[in-house]
This record gives C-alpha cells, sequence and structure tokens, in this order.
C-alpha cells in the first residue's frame, strides 16, 4: 500500500472516530453534569466556560487507538511494511518503540482521565495531588525509558559530534538515563503548561503531528506517520 494513502486512511478513521464519539460522549457527559468548575481566581471571563464537560479526551483516546490499529492491519494484509529503510539497523526494533511510544501516551491519558475522574466525584475543581500526578507520570516515563534501555536504542545522533552510543560504560548509561528522563518527563508536563479551556492543546497536538508526519517521510516510516496521522 502506498504510504501516502495509508496516512490518509489514519487521518480519515481518526477523525471520524473522534467526531462520531462526540456527539455521544458529550452530551452524555453534560447529562451526568462531568462538567468543569471553574475557580473564583481566574479572568472573570472565565466564567462563561463553567460546566464544560470533563474527560472529552475519551474520544481523542479511542480515536488514535482504532485509528492507529486498523491502518497497521491494513497496511499489513497489503503487504506492506510499517517500518522504514533504516529499519535494518535496528533489527526489527522500530514497532516496538512505536508501540512503547503509543503506550507511554496512553499511560499518561489515563492519569489525565483519573484526575478529571476525581474531580467529578468529589465535586472539586482539585482532582489528583501533586504527588500522585507525579507518580503516575515517573511510572510511565520509567517504563518507557527502560523499554529504550532494553531494546539497545541507546544511540543518539548529537549534531557536530556524530553518533554517541550511551551504552559503552556507567557514566554515558547515567547520561542517558538522566537526558531521557528529563526529555521524556518534560515533554509530558509540558502538555498541561499549554492545555488549556480553550482547546490550545488540539492546536500544539496538530503542530507536532504534522512535524512527525514530515519526518516519517523523510525516513520513509510508515508507522510513524500512521501514528502521527492518528493524533
Amino acid at each position: 500500500m502506498n504510504t501516502t494513502i495509508a496516512l490518509i486512511i489514519s487521518v480519515v478513521i481518526a477523525f471520524g472516530i473522534t467526531a462520531g464519539l462526540g456527539f455521544i460522549i458529550i452530551p452524555w457527559l453534560r447529562k451526568l453534569k462531568f462538567g468543569q468548575t471553574i475557580l473564583e481566581i481566574g479572568p472573570s471571563w472565565h466564567k462563561s466556560k463553567q460546566g464544560t464537560p470533563n474527560m472529552g479526551g475519551l474520544m481523542f483516546i479511542v480515536g488514535i487507538i482504532l485509528s492507529f490499529a486498523a491502518t497497521c492491519i491494513t497496511v499489513h494484509l497489503t503487504g506492506g511494511s510499517l517500518e522504514s529503510e533504516y529499519s535494518a539497523l535496528l533489527n526489527g526494533r522500530e514497532l516496538v518503540l512505536l508501540i512503547a511510544g503509543l503506550v507511554l501516551a496512553l499511560g499518561c491519558g489515563l492519569v489525565g482521565f483519573t484526575d478529571d475522574f476525581t474531580k467529578i466525584k468529589l465535586k472539586r475543581n482539585e482532582g489528583l495531588s501533586p504527588k500522585q500526578k507525579t507518580l503516575g507520570q515517573l511510572i510511565m516515563t520509567v517504563g518507557y525509558i527502560l523499554t529504550l534501555w532494553l531494546s539497545h536504542n541507546t544511540s543518539w545522533y548529537v549534531p557536530f559530534i556524530g553518533t554517541v552510543n550511551f551504552e559503552k560504560n556507567i557514566f554515558t548509561a547515567i547520561i542517558f538515563w538522566v537526558l531521557s528522563f528529563f526529555i521524556v518527563y518534560g515533554c509530558v508536563n509540558s502538555v498541561n503548561l499549554t492545555d488549556g479551556i480553550d482547546g490550545l492543546c488540539s492546536s500544539v497536538t496538530t503542530t507536532v503531528a504534522i512535524a512527525f508526519i514530515v519526518i516519517g517521510f523523510i525516513q520513509n516510516f510508515t508507522g510513524l506517520k500512521i501514528f502521527a496521522g492518528a493524533l
């Protein structure tokens, strides 16, 4: 299958499922009064957002999972490959890393879902405590980095230096874990900083998804394009 067609299929399925679920989930959440409580300390115009349904991210999570799975299965059944032209260098580990990234995203989404559900259940603006959120994010971050380490995907290309293998000794291993932790954990929380009541997260996600689609075309990495398209 042509990779561009696979990308289009991924985008169409994700959009269709998410939009379709929106007509079902949003009215259902409103009926259950699963709405956002606006703090008094915020701007006065935020009050108009009172009651905006929480947990709407369920639509996107389901859309991403089903779109990614359906498109990957379609590509496989039509004899296509989900890996890139560099797959030989990773000995078939690309898909493992891709799925690990999906699990990381879904795991962090689960933390957010639990946070929203707690707000609704307890009828307050604050959901999980900072410690609880941090613990959930730490578990997902460490699990993802451990997957990278166990799959020996520890070589990075550093501009002006070249490819660096962080498995050479204990010192480079520590550098790998520290840098990976700050990058992954930082990216996870950067979404929290940009997300808001006016859909800021969607615009940021779209920008990042387009960037990864471009990278997928450059490396001819079908799996990455499908994943980014599903976002």
